[in-house]
This record gives structure tokens, sequence and C-alpha cells, in this order.
């Protein structure tokens, strides 16, 4: 069910609908079952709107690293700038030492 209503938020432009759908999705990604935490966080990375992250930036921080994975994969997925990448992703900047 909650990637059902990720899925048609990602496609609706009803903005109230959108609203509700977050709200909705956001409870799931508080559910005792992590199963329905990781399909809401999930979903919610569907959504291409700022108003997703606190979901998800909780669930960073959840007990299950499955419900990890795919809030930082859903957080990568927005293109906001946040989430981790993968190691072989990072480049490797020149750090200068200071002139004295």
């Amino acid at each position: 069910m909650a990637s059902e209503l990720g899925k048609i938020a990602a496609s609706n432009s009803m903005r109230a609908e959108i609203e509700r759908l977050i709200q909705t999705l956001g409870k799931l990604s508080q559910d005792a079952k992590p199963e329905v935490r990781q399909a809401a966080v999930e979903a919610l990375g569907m959504i291409k709107s700022d108003k997703v992250l606190p979901f998800l930036q909780r669930a960073l921080n959840g007990a299950v690293g499955d419900v990890r994975k795919s809030a930082n994969a859903s957080i990568r997925k927005l293109n906001l700038g946040y989430g981790f990448k993968p190691k072989e992703q990072i480049k490797q900047t020149e750090v200068k030492k200071p002139k004295r």
C-alpha cells in the first residue's frame, strides 16, 4: 500500500492530496513493523518534495539496517544534495597545507 501511495503522489500534481499522502506515509514510516517502515520510506522517496525529508532523516536514525538503507537511497533519489554516497563515488580532494 505504501509504495502505491508513493506512485500516486509522484504522478499527481494536486498539492493538497500530496500533503495528505506525505503525512500518511510519514506515519507509516514510524510503524512498529520494519517492513512497513521500509515501504513507507521508499514511497516517500518517490515524492519530489523537501517535506518528506524529516521523515526520511528520522528513518536514517532507526535501528533496522534495511530501513536506514532505504532512507538513505530515498534521500539521494530526491537529488537535494543530502545522503551518503558509496565510497567508490566519493572524490578524493587535495588538501593544501597552509603557508607559514
